[in-house]
């Protein structure tokens, strides 16, 4: 009955999540790399033969083929739009979520998973990057996966080729950003499960999750060396990790973000594998504690070990710190599972009545009525209060007032659409898609159009218009045959020192973009740029 009930609270998570996801998810692209994920899901349906990803007409290797393979199969199905796009990272979210009550279940017991499964599906930040194309959410469901198959392996040997088919398809799915999680598991087994390392299943394990996707990262160092060796080798050497190794503020940006994401529940969630430790410690049960220690240890590994790596790195996005949203959130059940019991020491209860009554000061974190964070510290502080004498009646009613405070503070913290909380902003694209509605059709001008501008709003451009596109300078410096016609797109309506040769027609103004119609009406081959300054 227990099983059944923990089953239907989490269908109704999942489906509360799912209608969350529906109603954040923008109309159109909503960033430039789900705009990448769209053209390169199309280059690698309709030229690179469901195996090598292309982008503007030419291979594009910085991503592995598996997410583009779920949106070019979704294409297949439901047609070029933002829902093939969006599917397979929504269902990766919920997958998390069911993944993150697997795992609080396997750790502690139902109800601890079941708080981890609504932590997590309440993570703003989390929830806005499943809304849209990114494989992030895809590759954190394979790792945590993984996690679970490989807790799994003492029953059920059967699980530890599934842990190597987890971490590679997580590998296949976002490439190196995706190894800190064999690199935990590796670590777990060498210091807790030694005797995994004398079963086959183990190291076929292992080949999986090396092979699989090595056979991609090798087919296409020997198709395209120079197109491979440039994002996998050459930017991560001079660009990734040039910078200054003494820049604490750089190591420590992706722990910020994971910090300001929980909002003003940040100290208590951050304090949380601490208070569980101290828990497990006051239990007394060896046997129990070395059991949870040791997989829970596992789940910490999964968090941070990603954390430290990326803090090595150069460039670091809010949504680098998402792998250890789920951590957290098991552990942050785990202690208030704690806290909520009367019989708990009254140490535990105070210390964490205390985390969340700071948690209340922490300035914009909090958004609803201006009263919540004085509620939240109220609650706090009666829950400290009555924890103090030593009357179960008392400290029944001490747990009350703690998850009254924790209830207020989910409820005022976790929200979308406070900017402080959700690091994940929305782009709007709708100027790209009526600007796409303006270029001349492709009877009228063939081939790729020209532009003199880049990422975002280009790639939005080209995947409304279902177009390549060529820089401008390039295209100046190239002979234009005779009588050809090319459609362009000119941001502020200037450059037209580049294109003196050649016949340029103005077609429409939009929103500071220039539609031109760029004609050769010479005899003979013409270099656009001609007689201009270079």
């Amino acid at each position: 009955m227990q099983k059944r009930v923990a089953l239907i609270l989490l269908a109704l998570i999942l489906v509360a999540a799912g209608l969350r996801g529906w109603r954040l998810a923008p109309r159109g692209i909503a960033a430039g790399d789900e705009a990448l994920t769209a053209l390169r899901a199309l280059g690698l349906m309709e030229h690179g033969r469901w195996w090598t990803p292309y982008w503007n007409g030419a291979p594009d290797l910085h991503k592995p083929p598996l997410y583009y393979a779920m949106v070019a199969v979704g294409y297949c199905i439901f047609g070029v739009g933002t829902l093939a796009i969006r599917l397979p990272s929504m269902a990766a979210y919920l997958l998390i979520i069911v993944l993150a009550y697997a795992l609080g279940r396997r750790i502690f017991d139902p109800v601890v998973g079941l708080g981890a499964a609504l932590l997590t599906a309440l993570h703003p930040t989390l929830a806005a990057q499943a809304c849209v194309g990114m494989m992030d959410t895809t590759m954190i469901a394979f790792s945590l996966a993984a996690v679970y198959l490989l807790l799994l392996a003492a029953e059920h040997p059967l699980a530890l080729p599934g842990w190597g088919v987890c971490c590679g398809l997580a590998m296949l799915a976002k490439g190196e950003a995706a190894a800190p999680i064999l690199a935990a598991s590796l670590l777990y087994v060498v210091l807790f499960r030694r005797d995994l390392l004398r079963r086959s299943g183990f190291h076929g394990g292992l080949l999986l999750a090396l092979m699989l996707p090595g056979i991609w990262f090798g087919s296409q160092f020997i198709m395209h060396r120079d197109l491979f060796l440039k994002p996998h080798y050459t930017d991560i050497k001079d660009y990734r990790f040039r910078h200054s190794w003494r820049d604490a503020a750089l190591f420590l940006k992706s722990i910020r973000c994971l910090w300001a994401s929980w909002g003003g529940l940040a100290p208590l969630v951050f304090a949380a594998p601490l208070l569980v430790a101290g828990a497990a410690w006051r239990q007394r049960r060896k046997a129990l504690v070395a059991t949870v220690s040791h997989e829970s240890i596992l789940l910490a590994l999964a968090g941070l070990v990603p954390l430290v790596l990326v803090s090595l790195v150069r460039q670091q996005m809010p949504w680098y710190m998402l792998p250890a949203v789920v951590p957290l959130a098991v552990f942050t059940a785990a202690a208030v599972r704690h806290i909520l019991r009367p019989a708990s020491p009254p140490v535990l209860r105070v210390t964490a009545c205390l985390l969340l009554a700071a948690g209340s000061f922490l300035p914009g974190v909090y958004s609803g009525p201006r009263t919540l964070p004085g509620l939240v510290c109220a609650a706090a502080i009666a829950g400290i209060v009555l924890t103090l004498p030593r009357s179960p009646r008392l400290h029944s009613a001490a747990a009350g007032f703690t998850l009254l405070g924790l209830v207020l503070a989910l409820a005022g913290c976790l929200s979308t659409a406070n900017p402080r909380v959700n690091q994940f902003a929305f782009r709007s694209s709708e100027t790209m898609r009526d600007l796409a509605q303006h270029l001349p059709p492709a009877a009228t001008a063939p081939g790729a159009f020209v532009a003199n501008f880049r990422h975002f709003h280009l790639n939005s451009l080209m995947f409304y218009c279902r177009r390549d596109s060529v820089q401008l300078r390039p295209f100046s410096q190239a002979p234009m045959p005779p009588g050809r016609a090319v459609a362009g797109v000119l941001k502020g309506g200037g450059c037209r020192e580049f294109l003196q040769a050649v016949d340029v027609q103005s077609l429409t103004n939009h929103a500071g973009y220039e539609v031109i119609l760029i004609r050769n009406t010479a005899q003979e081959a013409v270099v656009p740029a001609v007689g201009s300054r270079q």
